[in-house]
């Protein structure tokens, strides 16, 4: 039986991951592929956008697949993975979490045997002008996944000038000149993911079972509420916030909405089983986050 290609996707929270992964289901409607979504927080919000089946995808929710906490259990799907279909899968994407360092990715297959089974493809990784160059002095994982990658999508271009665009550039080319360094919008790329990787040789260690680094709280919403003033109020947390999203329950319907690096997006969604708003932020705003969970889970948004 020939090995199972699988493809990693990199990023830092808000880079656009899951846009990329919505996009290859759209480009491979028509292949047997399973994607494997790894969320910080501890609610599945990116695994739900995919809109796919539940043999086509699999969250691993609470961390970093690449930290001692969740290796185990990663490993464990991992395993599965291939044979979620009645016939082989023809590939695996792995979305690894916005806080991962994914350097420990070849190791962790040859300590697993899983080498034997599945064949490292492109490790993509996606970086947000927005964010890069303000957070690569003080979150080292940025700069890990930049390294480890064999191409990165300086995603978002049409948000940013041509000064700061040149600029990241710059800096991602000192990190990894050998990278193949593509500028994109809505992570558009027409690439072949399965395609064969770099031999840069990097390595990593896995990660401790809490990264101080970060902090994150969910707050589960009693009802409809005014996303206005909701909006608002988590928009006075951008000293500290990196990332907020969730499918919420607003006056007017349910909707989809995203925060990373001060902008909103938002979409109408489907009714969700939960109206949940994820956020994630600087390790010491862990207070801040829980007084703000509490005011919403308390009405104080409530239509």
């Amino acid at each position: 039986m020939s090995r199972t290609p699988v493809c990693l996707v990199s990023g830092f929270l808000g880079s656009g991951k899951t846009t990329f992964l919505r996009n290859l289901t759209e480009r491979y409607r028509d292949r047997r592929l399973v994607y494997l979504v790894n969320e910080f927080a501890p609610s599945d919000v990116d695994g739900r956008r995919l809109e796919l089946p539940p043999d086509r995808v699999v969250c691993i929710a609470g961390g970093s697949i690449f930290c001692r906490c969740l290796a185990t259990e990663f490993i464990g799907m991992l395993r599965a993975a291939r044979t979620f279909f009645a016939g082989e899968a023809e590939g695996v994407v792995i979305e690894a979490s916005g806080i991962a360092d994914p350097r420990i990715f070849g190791q962790l297959l040859k300590e697993t045997k899983l080498d034997a089974v599945y064949a490292p493809a492109l490790h993509v990784s996606l970086v947000d002008p927005g964010t890069f160059r303000k957070l690569l002095a003080t979150l080292p994982n940025i700069q890990a996944q930049v390294e480890a990658a064999d191409i990165v999508l300086l995603n978002k271009t049409d948000l940013h000038l041509e000064e700061d665009l040149s600029e990241t550039e710059a800096q991602i080319r000192e990190i990894n000149p050998h990278a193949w360094l593509l500028r994109t919008r809505h992570a558009q790329a027409q690439i072949d993911i399965f395609g064969a990787p770099q031999p840069h040789g990097v390595q990593g260690d896995y990660a401790a079972c809490r990264d101080l680094r970060f902090c994150t709280s969910t707050a589960r919403l009693p009802g409809p509420v005014r996303w206005t003033d909701l909006r608002e109020a988590v928009d006075r947390f951008d000293d500290v916030l990196y990332r907020a999203k969730g499918f919420v329950q607003c006056s007017d319907g349910w909707r989809y909405v995203d925060w990373a690096a001060g902008v909103w997006s938002e979409e109408r969604a489907a009714p969700a089983t939960a109206s949940e708003l994820v956020l994630i932020a600087r390790g010491d705003a862990g207070e801040r986050l829980r007084r703000l969970r509490q005011r919403i889970e308390a009405g104080a948004f409530s239509a």
